[in-house]
């Protein structure tokens, strides 16, 4: 693992053997504070959950959602990088929709997984692929749904999510966005058309994660990945 936690990182795990949820932890928000992907609460904490990120990975308590005794569970390992990924929080500010919000990427998001983490609010996310105009829910198993207002905004230096995000900049609100890049050779963030059987999808790379969603109809979101067996995955609502 390195010095991954060093930085902007994000942790997500998630029990393997059963139905616990899924639970998100950053360095921005810090140890002991997490989001849970299926669900849409706010930014909840545990003092016995993930207590630190560490030079040489991460420490966790012994809470029953992420550490009960016998349970296998899987961590995705996200580390902040220009052309790959970021985690970027903000508070809101009362100034509306006009407000941008910088990043490091470096280069034009591929996707954006959203949270308010003030208040219980559905997740929303950007992708390429459905354009400024449509958005998916991250806890919820719905076909891509047309955003309200006006449409996402995003660049190589910053990204907009409170044209779609309502409230998000309200005075006493915050939130969090997890950006990925879309970079040859290294995370490619896009959509197929499936077909009948077997069919190969090409990356460009040997892949290590994969996170995929029917957009055209209800269909539960899963998760697959190198480490596990590829017919083992996670649905993350």
């Amino acid at each position: 693992l390195g010095d991954v936690y060093k930085r902007q990182s994000l942790v997500w795990l998630k029990q393997r053997d059963g139905t616990r949820y899924h639970f998100l932890f950053d360095g921005v928000n810090g140890a002991t504070n997490y989001l849970n992907s299926n669900t849409n609460n706010a930014l909840s904490s545990s003092d016995i959950s993930l207590t630190s990120f560490d030079a040489d990975g991460f420490t966790l308590g012994s809470n029953s959602g992420m550490n009960a005794n016998g349970e296998s569970l899987v961590a995705w390992n996200f580390r902040a990088a220009p052309s790959f990924f970021d985690v970027v929080t903000w508070e809101g500010d009362g100034t509306g929709k006009t407000r941008d919000i910088p990043h490091s990427l470096s280069t034009e998001p591929g996707c954006v997984l959203l949270k308010k983490t003030s208040a219980t609010n559905d997740w929303m996310v950007y992708h390429k692929s459905l354009g400024a105009s449509y958005t998916l829910f991250p806890n919820r198993d719905t076909a891509k749904s047309s955003v309200s207002g006006d449409d996402w905004r995003v660049n190589e230096n910053t990204f907009n999510p409170m044209q779609a995000f309502t409230t998000s900049n309200n005075v006493g609100q915050s939130g969090v966005a997890y950006l990925f890049a879309d970079t040859p050779g290294k995370i490619k963030c896009d959509t197929y058309v499936a077909e009948a059987g077997e069919f190969k999808v090409d990356t460009g790379f040997k892949v290590g994660w994969i996170l995929v969603k029917k957009v055209n109809s209800t269909g539960s979101w899963h998760i697959f990945d190198s480490k596990r067996n590829t017919t083992n995955n996670n649905p993350l609502n």
